[in-house]
């Protein structure tokens, strides 16, 4: 997946990673969707609008530029693909979370740390959504978001999985809870979205990290995880949210 990653700005197709990699495309195709729960295709353009998003807010770039530089055809390839995925046009978008014209005062900064801290303190609420928490505080989903971006440099869903991901790398090293166990207690409800977020931040699957770390291990200690092979260790059951919806 790093590849795709790296990669993401060119002319990119299935077959193309498949032989890079010495692997039929049906091969690859099961792997990726294996991992990520979806297809090349909608892998490909979830890192391109991902990426076109960051350009939207950190610079002043046209849309045929970003688009050049994502691997969008043109602003109206880039412009199709962002309102699919993102619900709202890459102007939009633009107008609502640049940092480059938000402005905030003293009240917004303490809000801003309060949201954070709040996100840190209930990450592995598995059912915690940005339109609950934006309420909870008060506050409108992209006012929350631009608050977030202005003293993070991440909107709520990055900064929630961020943290997800990092406590999950913190259990793999320090625990022998399987895979799966890591991914609920730290909120996630699907093990491909786990998965997909994990390598995401961390490019490489969850078991290539803590066979990593095992390996990097120079005091002769050993690590409690052993990837798929590691005993069980039963993780406490939490109550059931009442949100509507995941954020995954």
């Amino acid at each position: 997946m790093s590849y795709i990653y790296a990669h993401s700005a060119e002319k990119l197709t299935l077959s193309q990673v498949a032989e890079a990699f010495f692997l039929s495309e049906s091969a690859l195709s099961k792997q990726i969707s294996g991992m990520t729960g979806t297809s090349f295709s909608k892998l490909l353009s979830s890192i391109r609008v991902e990426k076109a998003s960051d350009y939207l807010i950190y610079t002043d770039l046209t849309l045929d530029e970003i688009a050049g530089l994502c691997g969008f055809v043109d602003a109206s390839h880039v412009s199709k693909h962002f309102a699919q995925r993102v619900g709202i046009t890459p102007m939009q978008y633009r107008k609502i979370y640049s940092k480059a014209v938000t402005k905030f005062n003293i009240s917004d900064k303490a809000v801003a740390f309060a949201l954070t801290d709040y996100i840190y303190k209930n990450y592995e609420t598995e059912r915690l959504t940005a339109a609950s928490v934006a309420a909870e505080f008060g506050v409108s989903v992209p006012e929350m978001n631009r608050l977030l971006l202005y003293y993070n440099e991440m909107n709520f869903d990055t900064l929630l999985n961020s943290t997800r991901i990092n406590k999950a790398c913190e259990m793999l090293v320090s625990t022998d809870y399987l895979v799966i166990d890591v991914a609920v207690a730290v909120g996630y409800s699907n093990i491909k979205t786990f998965n997909m977020n994990f390598y995401r931040f961390k490019e490489m699957t969850p078991t290539e990290f803590r066979d990593r770390i095992t390996l990097q291990r120079t005091d002769g200690s050993e690590t409690h995880g052993k990837g798929r092979g590691a005993r069980r260790r039963t993780v406490p059951v939490r109550a059931p949210e009442t949100a509507k919806e995941t954020t995954e």
